[in-house]
């Protein structure tokens, strides 16, 4: 395992979360758009299992009395994934608020509803670290 896989891992982790916030937007019209950041990974000295530990940005977008607001939400998550004989996968996951912000109105205009549904995964098959790192960047 190398610290590109426990990335790797945790973004499909987090693609498929952001799919089921942007389905439940479209049919309840409330949901959260993270992003993540500052990440810190670990590896075990037989490098059978690892983690990552990042903080999140949570943009929880919801409707009280007609009105759109939105808060942000600081979030810290923590990973740790193992390496088993056919696969790589999460074996704990846990996502704590640190700290909520007071909400912004945006009034009856909700600047998310233009969001189109969430790309599929850019990756297929195998890509080198570096050019993995330089997408996740840009």
């Amino acid at each position: 395992m190398k610290y590109f896989d426990i990335e790797h891992e945790v973004a499909a982790y987090f693609h498929k979360y952001q799919q089921i916030e942007l389905h439940q937007m479209k049919m309840c019209g409330e949901g959260r758009i993270s992003m993540s950041m500052s990440p810190a990974y670990w590896l075990s000295s037989d490098e059978r299992t690892g983690g990552m530990s990042c903080d999140t940005y949570t943009y929880h977008i919801y409707k009280e009395r007609e009105e759109i607001l939105c808060k942000v939400e600081v979030k810290r998550l923590e990973a740790v994934c193992r390496e088993n004989e056919h696969a790589l996968e999460i074996e704990k996951i846990q996502w704590d608020t640190i700290q909520v912000m007071k909400p912004v109105p945006y009034g009856r205009n909700n600047p998310f509803e233009k969001i189109g549904e969430y790309p599929d995964l850019p990756l297929k098959g195998n890509a080198s670290d570096k050019d993995y790192f330089a997408i996740r960047n840009l």
